[in-house]
Formats: structure tokens, sequence, C-alpha cells
């Protein structure tokens, strides 16, 4: 095998670009950007807000007042949660 040469999965040592792998073999685009960027992690108030429908979600859930069409979907959205 060539000295330039790479496997799947090896980490290009030279850095000249053109197969740019962080340890775990992902791509890392120009600048050294990598795949995680595109991850968005959530503001607090999204946070909150997830939260306060789950807690809705569950207040719901135990009001025995609902139909009973009404509560097996929140049972079945909390299920999935």
């Amino acid at each position: 095998m060539a000295s330039g040469d790479l496997l799947d999965g090896d980490v290009d040592m030279e850095g000249d670009g053109q197969f740019d792998r962080d340890p775990f073999g992902r791509f890392a685009g120009p600048g050294g950007a990598s795949d995680d960027e595109r991850v968005k992690i959530p503001e607090k108030s999204d946070v909150q807000r997830a939260r306060d429908i789950l807690e809705e979600l569950y207040k719901r859930s135990g009001q025995r007042t609902r139909s009973l069409i009404e509560r097996d979907y929140i049972d079945r959205l909390l299920r999935r949660f």
C-alpha cells in the first residue's frame, strides 16, 4: 500500500483536506467543520415548553371526566415520550 492510500475509516494525518476525518471516522468539512455542526441544541425556552406540554398531558390523562377516546390518545402520546 502506498503512503498516501487510506483504508475505509482511516484518518488522513497529512491534512491535505482530501480525506479529513476525525478519530471517529466522521468527515470534517472545510476549516475542520464536522457533521456535528448540523445538530441543533434546543434553547432553554424550547425545553421548558416541552416540559410544560408533558406536564399538561400527565394532568389530562388523570382526569376521568374526559372521554375514553381522548384519554386513550393522551396515553398513546405519553407512551411515545
